[in-house]
């Protein structure tokens, strides 16, 4: 135990060093620089708050079109969302965003945290001190770990919110552990994550897992509502919007996606142009191959406790590289698997103490250095770094594996009588 969360403390504290003290030392000036990670926005501080979701709300106020107009693509309900922030001028309205966005941070780590306590740690046997000590450690080097990283001063640079749609996202999965008779606020929960930022939808197919065909009509009739809480009309026009969005994404370094990365891929290697169809199917495709059978072997051979963790560890990965769209910071939204994952790791040395679990502990530190390293400190010749997307497929592939071999551990396992026809 103490050696595993040696390495975890040891880890975090150099994955700090290396990317916000070390990266600031300039031999060439001979002084201690201070790194600018992000490209200035386009109107001021705050400026996807401001033109996403403080200006559009107005607008919608005024009676302005704010999707003919191409003032919004983000889903009608968050306009509705977030239309109290109007109470305030745009300023103040910003400040209040960056205290939620700290807060949903610290709410998701914090709910992770205590999912990991209660399903994983608690089979260890260990004194509740113990336990107690163990997921403290994990939360506050997570913690620690996301307020210091690229991934969250981009997401307060711009202002953007995945942080509050994993908060909503991840407190459905919780109440689908602590309070499984609440289907609705489930359903609600995770339907709002969903229409906040459209790829926690994955996340359905733990609710499917847990509750069957009961949760269809909760979850047909939620997410009509929010889809028409703005009318049918704006409905439409959102969803034709988001679809030429979708289409035509911005291939660039901060976009990690997979559809993102092969086209980056052939700007950097031009010979690879006439495989650009194939390249692009292939590197979308993969993370959605990974997915499912990271799905069925927790469906098919880990019991339901275990198994609505694991479903919403191997989900989280997929919500960054599927969607077209994923630039650098929804990387946030990693935070809560990358704890699961660790926990699990954590777990396994504890119970056996074999080196292929140290050697996962050290490579998944490792991984989290570069997905939370500002691609503006990562050399040129090294893009396939900078470019997060691999370095989460990695992190998928490790995270599949250890659930296939959960099947090994009596405590996760189904049992012959348990396993269900899939």
């Amino acid at each position: 135990m103490y050696i595993a969360l040696l390495i975890l403390g040891l880890g975090i504290t150099g994955i700090y060093l290396t990317n916000n003290i070390y990266s600031r030392i300039d031999m060439e000036k001979e002084s201690f620089v201070c790194i600018n990670y992000f490209d200035e926005a386009a109107n001021h501080v705050g400026a996807d708050f401001r033109t996403g979701i403080y200006r559009p709300p107005k607008a919608e106020l005024h009676r302005e079109n704010i999707y003919l107009t191409g003032l919004s693509n983000y889903p009608p309900f968050t306009i509705l969302f977030f239309t109290p922030l109007q109470l305030f001028d745009e300023d103040t309205a910003y400040i209040i965003i960056v205290a939620l966005l700290t807060l949903a941070n610290i709410g998701a780590l914090l709910m992770s945290t205590l999912l990991v306590g209660d399903i994983l740690l608690t089979r260890l046997n260990l004194e509740s001190s113990n336990v107690v000590t163990i997921a403290t450690a994990l939360f506050i080097a997570i913690l620690f770990y996301t307020i210091s990283g690229y991934p969250f001063m981009f997401s307060i640079e711009r202002g953007n919110y995945d942080s509050i749609a994993i908060f909503f996202a991840i407190l459905g999965i919780y109440l689908m552990v602590k309070k499984p008779e609440t289907l609705w606020w489930q359903v609600i929960c995770i339907s709002i994550a969903a229409h906040l930022k459209m790829y926690p939808a994955a996340l359905f197919i733990v609710l499917l897992y847990k509750h069957g065909r009961k949760m269809i009509i909760p979850a047909i009739f939620v997410n009509v509502v929010m889809l028409l809480s703005l009318g049918y009309k704006n409905a439409i026009w959102f969803i034709e919007i988001m679809i030429d969005y979708t289409l035509a994404p911005q291939v660039w370094v901060g976009n990690h996606s997979g559809f993102s990365f092969a086209g980056y891929m052939l700007e950097r290697i031009p010979d690879l142009a006439i495989y650009s169809t194939e390249l692009k199917n292939f590197f979308t495709l993969l993370p959605i191959i990974i997915w499912v059978f990271s799905c069925y072997y927790c469906v098919r051979l880990l019991k339901p406790d275990i198994s609505i963790l694991m479903l919403t560890m191997a989900s989280i990965p997929l919500m960054c590289t599927l969607p077209t769209v994923s630039h650098d910071y929804k990387l946030l939204v990693l935070h809560p698997a990358i704890l699961v994952f660790i926990s699990l790791l954590v777990y396994k040395i504890i119970r056996d103490s074999r080196l292929w679990d140290y050697l996962q502990l050290v490579l998944v530190i490792a991984l989290s250095l570069f997905i939370s390293r500002s691609f503006k400190i990562i050399a040129d010749p090294y893009w396939y770094i900078s470019n997060k997307y691999l370095l989460i497929l990695v992190l998928s592939i490790l995270m599949l594996v250890n659930i296939y071999y959960l099947k090994k551990d009596p405590a996760f396992a189904r049992s012959a009588v348990e396993a269900q026809p899939i």
